[in-house]
């Protein structure tokens, strides 16, 4: 697995590990968690851009699919 250096002040490395110890993980764990979620999300200002240009077009909620309608499904279970 690669590996990343870092160079940090005292201070940011300091919340940072406190942070991690609040959760009771280590800093590694915490960074990561950190990095995977900043690149697996939406982008700062996504909704209020995109999303936001939908909010005069009214929405109305669709009308229920009837039960009968669901197709049958493989179990995982047999």
């Amino acid at each position: 697995m690669p590996e990343i250096t870092i160079d940090l002040s005292d201070d940011l490395y300091d919340k940072i590990r406190l942070r991690a110890e609040a959760k009771e993980w280590s800093v590694s764990e915490l960074v990561k968690t950190v990095i995977i979620e900043r690149f697996n999300g939406w982008p700062a200002g996504f909704f209020e851009k995109y999303v936001g240009i939908f909010k005069d077009i009214p929405f109305e909620e669709p009308e229920e699919i009837p039960w009968e309608l669901n197709i049958p499904r493989l179990s995982f279970d047999d």
